[in-house]
C-alpha cells in the first residue's frame, strides 16, 4: 500500500516557477548590476548541461546524420528515416 509522503503539488509548482523566474532574472543581467558575475556564470554552467541539446543525440554516429532504422517482424524489408535538415 503507498504511503502519503506529503507532496504539496500548489508549493512544488510555487517553487519551480520562482527558480525559473530568478534563473532568468540572472541569465538576463549580463551588464552584472543586480547579480554578480560569478552568480552569471554558476547558473549558465549549471544549466548548459540540461538545457542545450546535446550533441550524440541530434546527429548520428560520427556527427553524421541521424538514421533510424524500423525492422518489420517476418518482412526483409526495412525503413530508414532520415530527418531533413
Amino acid at each position: 500500500m503507498a504511503t502519503d509522503i506529503g507532496i504539496n503539488r500548489s508549493l512544488s509548482s510555487t517553487l519551480r516557477n520562482l527558480t525559473l523566474k530568478k534563473g532568468i532574472a540572472v541569465l538576463e543581467d549580463e551588464e552584472h548590476k543586480k547579480y554578480s558575475k560569478e552568480l552569471y556564470n554558476a547558473v549558465l554552467l549549471k544549466l548548459m548541461g540540461n538545457v542545450l541539446p546535446r550533441i550524440n543525440e541530434v546527429t548520428g554516429e560520427d556527427g553524421g546524420v541521424l538514421q533510424v532504422i524500423i525492422k518489420r517482424d517476418g518482412s526483409q524489408d526495412n525503413t530508414i528515416i532520415q530527418p531533413a535538415g
